[in-house]
């Protein structure tokens, strides 16, 4: 209602883009965006997975977020670490190097 009313007044200015241009839908970013997934491999996980199952759902969703990010190597750079407490991280998938096959997500995971 504002721009309407700006517009009408002769504010030149009113409907100029302001931001940079969105990528239109299935358009490739220039850049592809950083993501790192941290999971826990604490004594905990091991010790209480026989009651709750803690760590097998955790290689579960590592699996699922594997699958989910194959083909989309261009739109996403992913890594996945894993911290114990002690350390500060374990990498598993190193940035730009994901997984090929189920071979080398298997690997991942055990």
């Amino acid at each position: 209602e504002r721009r309407i009313v700006d517009a009408i007044a002769g504010e030149s200015s009113v409907f100029k883009r302001r931001a940079e241009r969105e990528n239109r839908p299935g358009e490739v970013p220039m850049l592809p965006k950083r993501i790192s997934f941290v999971f826990d491999a604490s004594a905990s996980m091991y010790r209480y997975n026989g009651m709750d199952g803690r760590l097998r759902r955790s290689c579960e969703a590592a699996v699922m977020l594997m699958e989910a990010l194959r083909g989309f190597e261009q739109r996403f750079d992913y890594e996945i670490c894993c911290h114990d407490g002690e350390r500060a991280y374990s990498e598993l998938v190193p940035f730009g190097k994901p997984p090929a096959d189920e071979k080398e997500r298997l690997k991942v995971v055990s």
